[in-house]
């Protein structure tokens, strides 16, 4: 499968190499970098997320990585796609057993500031910062790999 047989990505700043497989599923590409990050793209045209969406996602990468791996997880945010409370809910008791640290790209300042207030009332275990492309954000992930 090639990316151009998929729908429209919301952003393309960030694509999997030649070498590297990625998974297209209902809400966008999902692939794991050499570097160990786990790189989440949107489609442009893309629903809410439900909860049977990310439970489904968790049970393949437990069957493709196991359930020890631990990632650096890159995730590029789209400003219309919405979580609910469930699956944010859900999200903050199961990411931190799979990653080291998050870097969130998003274009939209009121996303950043949202995001900021929900990781304040709900904090995790790992680090995580948001940037305005996904360069900065792999650039801080691997940094933090070598600390």
């Amino acid at each position: 499968m090639k990316i151009a047989d998929l729908p429209e990505l919301y952003s393309y700043d960030i694509l999997p190499k030649e070498d590297e497989e990625f998974e297209a599923g209902k809400t966008g590409i999902t692939w794991l970098s050499k570097d160990n990050i786990y790189i989440s793209v949107p489609y442009k045209d893309v629903e809410e997320v439900s909860l049977d969406d990310i439970k489904s996602k968790i049970s393949t990468w437990e069957l493709e990585y196991g359930t020890e791996r631990k990632v650096l997880l890159l995730t590029i945010v789209h400003p219309k796609r919405q979580q609910n409370r469930e699956v944010r809910k859900y999200l903050s008791t199961i990411l931190p057993k799979y990653v080291q640290a998050q870097a969130i790209v998003s274009q939209s300042p009121l996303a950043k500031m949202i995001g900021n207030l929900f990781f304040k009332l709900s904090p995790q275990p790992y680090p995580f910062k948001f940037f305005s492309n996904p360069e900065e954000g792999i650039l801080w992930l691997k940094k933090l790999s070598k600390s």
